[in-house]
This record gives C-alpha cells, sequence and structure tokens, in this order.
C-alpha cells in the first residue's frame, strides 16, 4: 500500500466588517495503485545460436501479477500456433516472435509479445599452417611458401610485407578462395618480413600467420641485445647485434632511429655493431649491404632504464572555495635532464597543465613525468597528489515559533541567521514541503503548520547549506480547533466495470467539518469516504470550522514612496490600525523585506507608552512589544524611522513590510518603500579659463572634489571634448596612490582607474597637464576639456576647463606723416596690437625704406629722419616680432615725409662734382618735372624725379641723353598734390 501525502492550510477570510464562518483546511494526496492483472517479466530472452545447429533459443521468467490468482498461460508462435501451456519458461526456439497470454482466476486476461533473436558468434578457433618456406637471395624473387587452412569458408586473403625499420606493411598481393579449405602458395616473394589474414566469410572469423623470407647470402641480424640506460642525466643505454652475411667484402650502410625522433646513418666494415649512450626508448635499425644494395635487413627493440626521476611534493593547497575551484599542487622534479613533460590527471576538464598546478577541483590526481632528453620517467616516484576538500557549508542558527492562529494570517515564524567564517554576504531561499520555492530572505513569516525546507548560499565561497528534501524544519499547527486526518487506499484490481479501488479516511475534530474530493483522473465528491475508484491520485480537503475565531488586526496607508539622503526618513507616518475585537495590541514588526544592507541599515523609534523597540541589524527587524492599546501602537508605528550609517551607503530601494498582533492573530502587511540616494561627487570650479603659451600647462590645479556620503571614488576622466587636434594635443598624468591613468589619442580622453580616496583623486586630477607637440605652429582652436569623477554609484558635476591659444600678433596697416628731418615717435600698441598682451619687445626689428635710423625705447619706436638729407615723400617702415610664445609677425607702414620745397634753377654739369644736376629740394616723391628750351620745345620729361638717382634726375641732357648747350631753360613742376611751380633755369657748360 502505498500513499502520498502532503498538508497545506489555507484559510477564508472575512468579508466586509461583519464576521463570518471561518475555516482552516487540511489537504491530505492519496494513491490508489492499478493491481489489475500484469505480466510480470522476470527473466529474459536469449536468441538462438548456431553452436548447435540452431533452435536453442529460449524465453525465461514470464508469469502472472496482480489481478486473482491462480493464473492460465498460453504460449503461441508467429503464426498464433499453439507451442506450451502454464509454463513461465520456453526452450528451444528458433528466431521469431512468441506470445504470452495469461488470463486470471477472474476471467481477465493479457498478452505480451517477446522476441527471439539471432546470433551466431563463432569462436574463430583454428590457424593457418604454413609449411615449405623458401629463401631466396637479395633482389630475387624467388622466395616462396605453403599456406594451408580448413574452416566454412568462402574466404578472402590479403599478404602483406612488413617493414620493420619504418613499421608500415605494404600489401603484395589478395583475393578470394572457393570451398571450406585454403591450400595455396604464395611465390615470386623477395626476402623480408610477410603477414596473411585469412577471413573465412562463413563464420565471419579472421585468422592470422606470418612467415619469414630470409635471404640466402644476408640473413639476419644475430645477437640483438639491449642494455638499459643506468641514469637519466647522461643516458648510457645501448644495443648490440652482428650481422650474418655470407658475401665479402663486409661493407654496411647503418640507419638507426628512436620512436618519434631523428635518423642517424653511419658506415661500417664489421659485423659488429654497437650503438652507445642511448635514451630510455623503442628503437629502429636497419642495415644494407653497400655492395649489394638490395640485401636489407631491420629489426626493432626496446632500451630500457634502471634509474628513475624523482617527484617530491612541495606543497598541497585544498579547496576554499565552492564556487570557482581553488586548490592547488606544487612538485620538484630532480635525477634528470631538466626538459620534463608532466602529464596530469584529475576531476574537472582540462587536464592541469605543468609542474605547479592550480584552480584545482578537490581529489586524486595522477602524475606521469617524462624526461624528454633522457626518457626517463617518475614510474617508481610520487606519481599521485590529492587535493582535500576544505570547504566548508555555511552554518545556521534558527529562531522558529509554531501557529496558533486558526484563521486570518497565519503566525507561524522562522527567523534563520547565517554563521560563517566569512561575512558574507548570504543569500537565502525558502521552500515549502513539496520543494516549491516560496520565499527569500532571512525571515520567513505568516506560514502555517509544515515543514520548510531552506537554502543558505555563501556569495564570498560560493558555498551552499541546502535542506530542501531533509533535514526540513518544522512547525506545528497549534490552532484549535485540533485536526487529525488519516485514510487508507484499497488499490483497483478488477479488470472490468466497476472499477473497485476505494479511500477510507478519518477525521478527528472537536468541531464540525466538510469534506471535498479531487482527482488526476476527473473524479469529484463530497462524500467522506470513496469507492469504486480507478487508480489514480486523490486529493482530500477537510474544511474545519474554527472555534472561538479571532478577528485579526487591519492596518492600512497611503504612503507614498520617500527618499532618503543624510537625515533619518519615516518609514509611514500614514498608518492606521483598526482591531474590532481587541483594544490592545501584543506586538508589531517592520521588516526591511528587500534591498537590505545589514551593515548600513538602522530602524528605531522612541520607547513610548509601554511599548519598547529592538531592532536587528543582520535580519533587518525592528520589533515592537510590550502591550499597549491600538492608538499607542499606530503612533509608535508611524513614528519607525529609517537611518544609514554607512559612510559608502549602498544605493537602492529599501522595501518596509509593517506587520501588528493582537495576541491571536497577525494582521495583513504594509508596505511602503524608500529610495536610498548615495550622493555624487562635486566638483569646483565648474568652469575655467587657461592660457596655452608654449610649455606644459595644468589643467585646473586648483579643483576640489567633495562627497557628502562617499570617502573614495573608483575612476575619472579628463576629456578634450572641444578643438582636439589629434596630431599634437596630449594630456599626462603621474600615477597616483592608487590612481593609474591611459591617454587614447584617438579620443582625446585620459581615464583615470583604481579605487581610491578622494584626496588621492583630487591631487591625480590636480596634477593632469596638457602639452602640445607642436607649440610653435599648433592650432589656435580653444580646447574644452571636461573633467569628471566616478563614486560607487554616480557620477560627477562636470568641472570644464577652456584651453585658449596664445594667438600670433598683428601689424596694424596704417600711415603716418612726419617733416623733414624731424624724429617721429609712433606708439608701440598703436602698430602691433597681441591678444594676449605678451609680447616680447626684445623681437622687434624696424627697418626704413628710406634709411632713417630706426629704435625701440619703452614702448614707443622712433625714426629719425635728420640722418636722411633732405628727404621729402612716402618712406616705408617694415616691422617684425614675436610675443613670449614664439608667434610672430610681420608687417609694415608708411611714413609720408614733408620739407620746404627748393628749386636750385643753375647747373652746370662740367664733371666739377658742383651743380652737376637740377636740384629740386624736398620734392615729393611721384612728382613730374618737364624742361623746355627757349623755343618752347621739351627736352625733358621725368616722372618720379628723384635727386639721388641720377636716371630720374636732370644733368643737362635730353630725354634721348643728348647734352644741351649753354642757355636759359624753362622749367615746370607737377607735385602729386596738384600743386605747379613754373621758372627759368640756367645751364652752362
Amino acid at each position: 500500500m502505498h500513499s502520498l501525502r502532503f498538508f497545506v492550510i489555507i484559510v477564508l477570510l472575512c468579508s466586509g466588517s461583519q464576521a463570518i464562518a471561518q475555516f482552516k483546511h487540511i489537504k491530505k494526496t492519496f494513491l490508489v495503485e492499478d493491481h489489475t492483472l500484469n505480466i510480470k517479466n522476470e527473466g529474459f530472452e536469449s536468441p538462438e545460436t548456431c553452436y548447435f545447429g540452431g533452435g536453442d533459443g529460449y524465453i525465461t521468467g514470464k508469469k502472472g501479477d496482480g489481478g486473482t490468482p491462480p493464473y492460465a498461460l498460453v504460449w503461441t508462435d508467429g503464426v498464433g500456433n499453439v507451442i506450451a501451456n502454464d509454463v513461465e519458461e520456453i526452450y528451444n526456439l528458433v528466431a521469431g516472435d512468441y506470445t504470452l497470454t495469461v488470463t486470471d482466476n477472474a476471467g481477465c486476461s493479457k498478452a505480451q509479445t517477446y522476441s527471439v533473436g539471432y546470433n551466431c558468434p563463432y569462436t574463430c578457433s583454428g590457424s593457418i599452417l604454413t609449411e615449405n618456406i623458401v629463401d631466396t637471395g637479395c633482389g630475387v624473387n624467388s622466395g616462396s611458401f605453403d599456406a594451408s587452412f580448413t574452416g566454412v569458408g568462402p574466404y578472402l586473403y590479403t599478404l602483406t610485407r612488413g617493414n620493420k625499420y619504418t613499421d608500415t606493411e605494404t600489401t603484395v598481393t589478395s583475393g578470394s578462395f572457393s570451398g571450406s579449405s585454403v591450400n595455396n602458395t604464395f611465390s615470386g616473394l623477395i626476402s623480408g618480413s610477410y603477414y596473411l589474414t585469412l577471413y573465412d566469410q562463413g563464420t565471419l572469423c579472421s585468422h592470422y600467420a606470418s612467415v619469414e623470407i630470409a635471404s640466402t647470402d644476408f640473413r639476419f641480424l644475430t645477437g640483438l641485445h639491449a642494455v638499459n640506460s643506468s641514469n637519466c642525466v647522461f643516458p648510457d643505454g645501448k644495443v648490440t647485434f652482428d650481422i650474418n652475411d655470407v658475401t665479402f667484402p663486409h661493407n654496411f650502410e647503418i640507419k638507426w632511429r628512436i620512436q618519434g625522433g631523428s635518423e642517424t646513418t653511419f658506415t661500417t666494415t664489421s659485423t659488429a655493431v654497437s650503438l652507445d649512450n642511448l635514451n630510455t626508448g623503442y628503437y629502429y635499425v636497419q642495415v644494407t649491404d653497400i655492395d649489394n644494395p638490395s640485401c636489407i635487413i631491420a629489426e626493432s627493440i626496446s632500451v630500457g632504464t634502471n634509474a628513475n626521476l624523482s617527484v617530491v611534493v612541495d606543497n598541497i593547497t585544498s579547496v576554499t572555495s565552492c564556487s570557482s575551484p581553488n586548490g592547488a599542487a606544487s612538485i620538484t622534479v630532480s635525477g634528470g635532464s631538466g626538459n620534463y613533460a608532466y602529464f596530469w590527471n584529475g576531476p574537472g576538464s582540462p587536464d592541469p597543465v605543468g609542474e605547479d598546478i592550480s584552480n584545482l577541483k578537490a581529489g586524486f590526481y595522477s602524475l606521469f613525468v617524462l624526461d624528454n632528453s633522457s626518457g626517463c620517467t617518475n614510474f617508481s616516484s610520487v606519481n599521485s597528489v590529492t587535493i582535500p576538500n576544505a570547504t566548508v557549508e555555511p552554518g545556521v542558527t534558527i529562531i522558529k515559533s509554531n501557529n496558533t492562529s486558526c484563521s486570518g494570517l497565519f503566525n507561524g515564524f522562522i527567523q534563520l541567521t547565517p554563521t560563517s567564517a566569512t561575512p558574507g554576504p548570504f543569500q537565502i531561499y525558502w521552500y515549502d514541503d513539496a520543494n516549491n520555492l516560496i520565499n527569500n530572505g532571512p525571515i520567513l513569516n505568516f506560514i502555517n503548520g509544515g515543514s520548510y525546507g531552506y537554502s543558505v548560499r555563501d556569495l564570498s565561497t560560493g558555498c551552499v547549506r541546502e535542506r530542501i528534501f531533509s533535514g526540513l524544519i518544522d512547525i506545528t499547527d497549534a490552532s484549535t480547533p485540533a485536526v487529525t486526518l488519516s485514510g487508507v487506499e484499497t488499490s483497483q484490481t478488477s479488470c472490468s466495470a466497476p472499477p473497485n479501488g476505494a479511500i477510507d479516511i478519518t477525521v478527528t475534530t472537536g468541531s464540525s467539518y466538510s469534506v471535498s474530493w479531487t482527482s488526476n483522473v476527473g473524479f469529484t465528491s463530497t462524500s467522506e469516504d470513496i469507492s469504486f475508484l480507478q487508480n489514480g491520485i486523490y486529493t482530500v480537503d477537510v474544511a474545519v470550522a474554527c472555534s472561538g475565531a479571532n478577528t485579526p488586526p487591519t492596518i492600512t496607508s497611503t504612503a507614498v514612496p520617500g527618499t532618503y539622503t543624510f537625515n533619518e526618513v519615516i518609514v509611514d507616518n500614514t498608518i492606521s490600525i483598526t482591531d474590532p475585537d481587541n483594544t490592545d495590541l501584543s506586538s508589531a514588526t517592520v521588516i526591511i523585506s528587500s534591498g537590505h544592507q545589514p551593515l548600513e541599515d538602522v530602524l528605531g523609534i522612541v520607547n513610548q507608552n509601554g511599548i519598547t523597540g529592538s531592532f536587528d541589524g543582520p535580519s533587518g527587524v525592528l520589533t515592537l512589544s510590550g502591550t499597549s492599546s491600538v492608538a499607542n501602537y499606530q503612533t509608535a508605528m508611524r513614528s519607525v524611522a529609517y537611518y544609514n550609517i554607512a559612510g559608502n551607503k549602498s544605493q537602492g530601494v529599501r522595501t518596509f513590510s509593517c506587520t501588528v498582533f493582537d495576541g491571536s492573530g497577525n494582521s495583513n502587511t504594509s508596505t511602503n518603500t524608500i529610495n536610498v540616494i548615495n550622493q555624487p561627487p562635486v566638483l569646483s570650479p565648474i568652469t575655467s579659463n587657461a592660457l596655452h603659451v608654449k610649455d606644459d600647462l595644468f589643467i585646473n590645479n586648483g579643483i576640489t572634489i567633495s562627497d557628502a556620503d562617499n570617502t573614495f571614488l573608483v575612476s575619472a576622466s579628463v576629456s578634450i571634448t572641444g578643438g582636439l587636434q589629434t596630431a599634437e594635443d596630449r594630456l599626462l598624468f603621474t600615477d597616483q596612490v592608487g590612481v593609474s591613468g591611459s591617454y587614447d589619442t584617438s579620443t582625446g580622453i585620459l581615464s583615470l582607474t583604481g579605487a581610491s580616496s578622494i584626496p588621492n583623486y583630487q591631487t591625480a586630477l590636480r596634477s593632469v597637464t596638457y602639452k602640445n607637440l607642436i607649440p610653435a605652429s599648433s592650432s589656435t582652436v580653444t580646447r574644452t576639456i571636461k573633467i569628471l569623477v566616478q563614486g560607487v554609484y554616480n557620477t560627477s558635476n562636470a568641472s570644464t576647463t577652456n584651453i585658449i591659444f596664445n594667438q600670433v600678433p598683428s601689424v596694424s596697416v596704417t600711415s603716418y606723416k612726419a617733416n623733414s628731418g624731424e624724429i617721429l615717435v609712433i606708439p608701440i600698441s598703436s602698430v602691433i596690437s597681441d591678444p594676449e598682451n605678451n609680447l616680447d619687445l626684445t623681437t622687434l626689428q624696424i627697418h626704413s625704406a628710406r634709411g632713417a635710423a630706426t629704435s625701440v625705447m619703452a614702448s614707443n619706436i622712433s625714426v629719425d629722419y635728420s640722418t636722411v638729407a633732405e628727404f621729402e615723400g612716402t618712406d616705408q617702415l617694415s616691422i617684425t616680432g614675436c610675443d613670449m610664445g614664439g608667434k610672430c609677425t610681420a608687417g609694415s607702414l608708411s611714413i609720408e615725409v614733408f620739407g620746404e620745397l627748393m628749386v636750385y634753377n643753375g647747373i652746370s654739369p662740367n664733371g666739377d662734382g658742383l651743380n652737376e644736376y637740377f636740384r629740386i629740394q624736398s620734392l615729393p616723391s611721384e612728382s613730374r618735372v618737364e624742361i623746355f628750351n627757349r623755343w618752347g620745345d621739351k627736352v625733358f620729361d621725368m616722372s618720379g624725379y628723384d635727386n639721388n638717382d641720377h636716371l630720374k634726375r636732370f644733368e643737362g641732357r635730353n630725354d634721348s641723353g643728348k647734352e644741351l648747350g649753354s642757355g636759359t631753360y624753362f622749367y615746370r613742376i607737377h607735385i602729386r598734390d596738384g600743386r605747379e611751380l613754373k621758372g627759368y633755369l640756367q645751364l652752362r657748360r
């Protein structure tokens, strides 16, 4: 008799303000099993074989079960012929299908078909007989041998020739033989090792034979012998052999190699050969007669070692983490060349590699060490380690309270406090006795009687304490009235309608009750005992009327979510509490039901009116206790305050669940939330400007960082957000305590990382400098640089610095006037402008096109025209200069020089150096001079007349360069301002 049982107690609540009948419910599940007729299989089916000519299959262990004994058994073959009666085993069967029909004493029948297969696994006995082996000379294909075999046939065969040096085979011939016997001569063979494979298609067996066809004149290696190496550092293994050669002279080529290694070749005239200083390994040797290259002998042999590597285990580290394996082992290998390969095998995948291995799971690890140079191993030394499992599941402390409430909210309670060597944090889940997840967190309250499972995960180690299938916590239903429920199932045995399953239950209680049945086969009933049931799962729900039912208090709220920054915040000042049948309450709880931070969150009240508060930090539960009026509890609950004691408080929403208890039942739960805000860091100044001249420039060496609720930062960034020139801009930084930086030239972002204190980050940001790689020719676009810092939760405001670049000075294009022979003083500020006002006066260079002396004094430019004889006209003053940043400018300005115009009206161009030309003192530039003879003919015309240029002045020659005779001439002078002078000119030679 089997049953599935679990209890679920639920409550029908009151409707409106008037109490109605209340019930507690007990559920129990029963299993009505199927005990109708069945065929029980306790044996097996054996196939027909070919050992005894067939017909040796059998079926055993098939019989009736269930129903009403005794049973009648009938066996039939595949075509319906009855082959046996009332036996559980049948023999001498050929392959095919067989049906067993079982009929019980009540006339119920059931049939089942079984298959007998065919299997003919011959034992593959017998061997190939090889005889009449004929050897042959080197390179001559006159060798042969006879092969014979008797089996079932027909046959397939393959003859191959082996190469012992290359460890390969080559097919010589293949084919087939008919009949049950084979008798064949294989001829035309050269010397060598031959392998014959004969496959009997009748028995599915393969048979093998090997034959050695020797060379008649170069037969084989004799005395082939290996000597083990005696150590692993300087291998001294040896292979010796004699060459059986009946021909002369003796000239041999010896090739040898270790398996997987390179080949060595040498020649010798001796028939006795020794290969010395060999490592441990498998060797291949080939001897060729140089005088007759078709004569080749090959053999293979193994060289061992009498020495082994030594392995010492230096350290074993136990596994302490359940989330990521952290076991380790370190070893030291000695006694060999030092060139080792390590092969570990143990739990987990992939296998670890190396001398020292880590990140291991607990368990047994085998070790194989190979000396790659000598071939030695650790065979006789340490060849395994065991990594202990030192993980520890979290411990727990459990406080529980049984349920005493028949209706309304249940008041059963479990509080679980993890105890562990680590501070956690811990993840806690709760399960009902059907293994369904029902809650999380350290508190499971408002529960009825039953068994509750839990799991506690230490998130710092990954270790789990799980009590879901066993070790459950039992909460007793101590409410009244007491109820017990039991029952007995009767299995279904009838194969005809109606079914005859039944369930008889017994309900023991001092109160009235009702019964309701449901099932997985669609059955429902309100009868206490039920019958005529088919097999299935049946659940009864017994509703028992509560006696003296208490109406629990009710708690309501109109609160809106709150926000916490610095000062304490009332959890809910809108709570209202009512209780229709109690004037006093005995206790209340306020639980931080989600988002709880045990090391930060605090709930508290001011003790009042006989009500005292006690807060448990790890669980987040504030318990108010003491009998007092409903009104007093309402006042107390409205005064509950939340406060965060952490310097670096965890940002996020906290949910608060409030409940009151009247001594018999808990109220409903009222919830509210408070969003805990972690204030962002603050940077100042918000904006600033800096001038870049040519040297590296601090971005903001006066920046300050403040944070109202954090003492450290996790990162910062300094970004060129405007005007970035990737080819020239760089941000430089020197790593500080706990802060490191890297600059990305493509984005212009300097990233600072590392959790460190606010003073360390402030020092770090104050040290950031801007560098321009080409200051003399840099772009003058203003660079905008933004600084941000990142706290644990928030990003600061931006502090922006605008780097203004040194601009090129400019020369004003203007003109000045001066009198001939005077000193003109020009203020520098009226000539050269510099936006940053950092002009370097020492770089100024002034040059007069007319040769006037120039100088720079204080803040003025001086031009002395007394050094230019009788000059009148326009002078061009060229100016160049640079500022402190090396930015230079050049320009010019014009100076109009005025003097007293005087015409000297006599010339004597006779070469005595006196009065050689027509001199016009203080003649303005660009003036035109015309000269006429006494008949009015123009003999000279010059625009831009210049006393100092013999090509532009009158020296007694006409425009064609011909000398004019002495006499009186007439001149006319056209000045550019419109004036005109006329007069007579005397020319004397």
